[in-house]
């Protein structure tokens, strides 16, 4: 039969002793009747494509063979033959039940339709022959043999179906034979994945091994991880990776793929709604302790096809920005403390004197002999920028702190001054890793100080404070999100206090025009900045819950500041003030793990994280300098700029302005 139009034939056929041939001449074709008789049957096809679908439940006892270059479904039956053969260049596919078969080399046995079953109701012979599986999630087409199998030579090649692919740690059963001769073993055929969609963590983080389940009466497959825990664990170990944020990152991803390959374990739990083009179900995911929305985002992470990019979607899962902003804000504290430090008991010289002054030019209250308390207000402020390097595994990121404060100073006695102020600023983190995650926030703080002179040469200063910060952040997912950025809120408090002792050691005589001193300092502060828990939204598959924490640094320092004033007229009523200071501080918290961690949960992942972050370590060495010019006794230009190197980056600080007193 020479077919000459692709349509259904539901005509019976009765094949003569001779036999029959169905020519599909390129053609698609089906025939829905039944074939019956003792003569075989030969699939042919004189032309390029086309294919034959016998769809009846044919009778015809006679052998059946596909000839080179054909392709033969059989979703009905032809278990009646008495053999069935596929030559080399042809193809059997189909749902259907087929007689005993025998594939030669070069030949194809292609189970289903897209993912389906093909039963041989006899022995089974894969003489060099090639089987064809799709796969998708725990799908994949299968064979199933009711008597033996032998010989069992040939290769397996594995593709995606329907937008889906393999999956790790699932075992996929190709074929089995109910009679009791062994037949597979972990070597039996050649296994090509060429096919499969190019995946990173697949090439990287597993092997595809045979006889996965040890049962040599079955063959199945399955991508095992290489490092018998994960695949994304074992990726990342192949990458050199396996540190920083992408190890809880993936240890998260592989608990997830392991409860999911136990969950559909031979596609168990599989009712439900489709998961997109996963091919698990809702009630695989469901029984896996997952969301609908994370299988999607695991199949995503499956489709990265490049290791470095697989490297940055699992760093970019993690809430490293908001566990590094907890050192950005350890810094604010800093800031604030050596900005008002640095005001502390010059406000005479460089605010507003509100009240007369003490000593012997104090003016007397009407009716009283009492001298008035010196009241001053000021203003002042500071500017730094960070730079944090990657390191470990861990992102780098940029900073910026900027804060005005406004003060009162009061000066009690000749030897104390107390004061307060209040700051208003604004801290930012930007730049985190490859996703360039941000966290900015706003600041209020108040700080309360005393300065304390016990003779000429001798200050001593403390600082109480306190911050609030409202933060906003925005963490942006890498090649597994849904193109939404992930947003957090929430606030922090942080409290500081300080101890700085310095002593001023004249290098020049009194009498000189040109003054210089050396100022050694000594100092201890304490910064905790606690940040309260939130929810992220953006992506409820990807949205974490991050716990609530608390960070600490204790720093020690120790510098000295080389002070000059330079006349710039005879009268010294304008000066040239250059100031030079060298300070190396040591934070002992620095090491701490809880100043550089933060834990998150993911509820679409069931699953807990721990996130690592970079602060600016143990060491600081910062080199400062002021240059200030006074043009008239109470009125003066400066400018302000340090420059620090500490174990983990740099930081620039700067300032300037007018003073102006009252």
């Amino acid at each position: 039969m020479l077919v000459n139009e692709p349509e259904t034939f539901p005509t019976n056929y009765t094949l003569a002793p001779l036999g029959g041939t169905i020519d599909v001449n390129g053609l698609a074709s089906t025939f829905s009747g039944v074939f019956s008789g003792v003569g075989p049957l030969t699939i042919a096809n004189t032309s390029t494509g086309g294919s034959t679908n016998l769809t009846g439940v044919s009778t015809y006892t006679g052998a059946t063979v596909v000839s080179s270059g054909a392709k033969l479904s059989v979703n009905g039956s032809i278990a009646s033959s008495s053999g069935l053969t596929v030559n080399s260049g042809g193809t059997i596919g189909g749902n259907g039940q087929l007689p005993a078969t025998t594939i030669a080399s070069g030949g194809v046995m292609a189970p289903g339709n897209s993912i389906g079953t093909l039963t041989v109701n006899g022995n089974y012979g894969l003489n060099g022959g090639t089987f064809a599986i799709e796969l998708q999630g725990p799908q994949n087409d299968q064979i199933v043999v009711t008597g033996n199998v032998a010989p069992f030579t040939g290769t397996a090649v594995f593709s995606s179906y329907g937008g889906g692919t393999a999956w790790p740690g699932l075992t996929y059963s190709v074929l089995t034979a109910n009679a009791s001769a062994p037949f597979a073993t972990s070597t039996s055929l050649r296994l090509d994945q060429s096919q499969i969609t190019p995946s990173a963590l697949l090439q990287l983080g597993t092997t595809l091994i045979q006889d996965a389940d040890g049962n040599p009466r079955t063959f199945d497959v399955q991508w095992r991880p290489n490092n018998g825990t994960g695949a994304a664990s074992s990726a990342m170990q192949a990458l050199g990776a396996d540190n920083g944020n992408t190890r809880p990152a993936a240890t998260l991803f592989d608990g997830a793929f392991n409860r999911l390959a136990a969950a559909s374990a031979g596609n168990t739990n599989a009712a439900g709604a489709a998961i997109g083009t996963t091919g698990f179900t809702a009630n695989q995911a469901t029984a896996a302790g997952l969301s609908t929305g994370f299988v999607n985002r695991m199949a995503a992470l499956l489709a990265i096809p490049d290791g470095t990019q697989l490297q940055q979607a699992l760093g970019s899962v993690t809430p490293q920005s908001y566990a590094a902003f907890q050192s950005v804000s350890l810094n604010a504290l800093r800031l604030q403390r050596e900005t008002i430090n640095s005001q502390a008991g010059n406000c005479q010289q460089t605010g507003w004197l509100i009240n007369g002054s003490t000593g012997g030019n104090s003016k007397k209250v009407a009716s009283t002999s009492q001298a008035k308390v010196p009241l001053c207000a000021f203003a002042t402020g500071g500017n730094s920028t960070s730079t944090i390097n990657s390191s470990r595994g861990l992102s780098g990121y940029d900073s910026s702190i900027a804060g005005g404060f406004f003060g009162l100073e009061m000066q009690p006695t000749s030897q104390w001054t107390v004061g307060a102020a209040y700051g208003y600023g604004t801290a930012v983190l930007d730049n985190l890793g490859a996703s360039a995650n941000t966290v900015s926030s706003t600041l209020n703080s108040i700080s309360l100080y005393g300065v304390y002179k016990p003779d000429p040469g001798w200050s001593i200063k403390t600082l109480l404070g306190y911050s609030n910060t409202i933060i906003n952040g925005q963490r942006n997912l890498i090649a597994i999100g849904n193109g939404t950025p992930i947003s957090g809120s929430t606030t922090g408090n942080g409290y500081t206090a300080a101890v700085l002792a310095d002593y001023s050691i004249p290098l020049t005589k009194p009498a000189a025009r040109v003054s210089v001193a050396l100022n050694p300092q000594l100092g201890v502060a304490y910064g905790a900045y606690q940040q309260n828990g939130f929810q992220e939204t953006g992506d409820p598959s990807m949205n974490l819950n991050v716990a609530s924490h608390t960070s600490q640094s204790l720093l020690g320092s120790i510098g000295a500041e080389l002070v000059a004033a330079i006349p710039l007229n005879s009268a010294n009523s304008q000066l040239f003030k250059p100031r030079l200071a060298v300070a190396y501080q040591v934070d002992a918290l620095a090491n701490s793990s809880g100043n550089t961690s933060i834990d998150a949960t993911l509820p679409a992942a069931g699953a807990n994280l721990t996130t690592s972050s970079l602060g600016r370590g143990v060491n600081d060495i910062t080199v400062s300098g002021t240059l200030e010019y006074v043009i008239a006794p109470k009125a003066s230009l400066y400018a302000t700029a340090s420059y620090e190197a500490f174990t983990t980056g740099n930081q620039f600080a700067y300032g300037g302005g007018v003073k102006i007193s009252f």
